[in-house]
């Protein structure tokens, strides 16, 4: 069973991988991954990937809104699920209770 604790573990190594594929993609100057995808991936719980990316490639780090967004979005993504999920998780272990085999 794939929990949301996987899921938000690949999400991080896709958004990881963002980050590395780009910054190849700018040493090589060709087509680029755009920046608002950059960040949409960190603010929807890649937060922890894209803060990794920037540290390991050296990607986007003179970038100002990147060195405020990314740490924003990974200390929203660390809170949100700290409620959100355990609210879900409840959720789904009713219904799992609840359903018939």
């Amino acid at each position: 069973m794939i929990t949301i604790d996987t899921l938000i573990l690949a999400f991080n190594i896709f958004t990881f991988l963002l980050f590395g594929i780009d910054k190849a993609q700018a040493m090589k100057k060709r087509g680029r991954i755009p920046e608002l995808v950059l960040l949409m991936c960190a603010f929807f719980f890649g937060g922890a990937g894209a803060i990794f990316g920037m540290v390991v490639f050296n990607h986007k780090t003179s970038k100002m809104k990147f060195r405020i967004l990314v740490p924003a979005f990974f200390v929203l993504n660390y809170f949100l699920s700290i409620d959100s999920f355990s609210l879900i998780r409840q959720i789904l272990s009713y219904l799992l209770q609840i359903i018939p085999e």
